[in-house]
């Protein structure tokens, strides 16, 4: 967990955001990069991920452990369908959803 100051963070705006939150990213080298599901993350987190080139995974509502690789949980169509992504790069950004989030 990191807490971040940044002059750009004081007022919402979307830009504000994606270039603090990727000059701490671009820093730490995380594996991976999770966020709660909320209307402003949903804003700025497609952008984020395409700042740093990397992909995201939204609307999680679980994930596991297969084989060594990080699987999350999504619903589809609402929810009749569930789909599993894999996290093969490095940095993806994900949205966890509050709600029933299960390993």
């Amino acid at each position: 967990m990191v807490l971040l100051e940044h002059d750009l963070l004081e007022a919402y705006t979307p830009d504000g955001y994606c270039v603090a939150l990727s000059q701490v990213i671009a820093a730490a080298k995380p594996d991976l990069v999770l966020f709660p599901h909320t209307y402003q993350v949903r804003d700025f987190a497609p952008k984020l991920a395409a700042m740093l080139g990397k992909g995201m995974i939204g609307d999680c509502i679980g994930y596991r452990n297969e084989g060594g690789k990080l699987v999350f949980v999504r619903q589809m169509f609402q929810a009749r369908r569930r789909r599993r992504d894999l996290s093969g790069r490095r940095a993806v950004v994900c949205l966890l959803s509050g709600r029933g989030v299960s390993r």
